[in-house]
């Protein structure tokens, strides 16, 4: 979400990655409170819950990505 890293700052709700993918943060603009207020409300676990064995370093993070099609 913005606000965590100054590159995150530097992004928008839509951008795209180096590689060309497309990236949609639909919680981009939400502050800490609002998305912990949505995760209560909707009785959903936090990251802080989660434990992702396929992942081996925690500065990792999951995503839905796509590439874009032209032509």
């Amino acid at each position: 979400r913005k606000g965590q890293t100054a590159f995150r700052n530097s992004l928008d709700i839509v951008s795209h990655g180096s590689d060309g993918v497309l990236k949609v943060s639909p919680f981009f603009y939400w502050s800490d409170s609002e998305l912990d207020g949505y995760i209560t409300a909707h009785g959903l676990s936090s990251e802080t819950d989660y434990y992702d064995p396929t992942k081996v370093h925690e500065d990792r993070e999951c995503g839905l990505h796509t590439q874009s099609v032209t032509g």
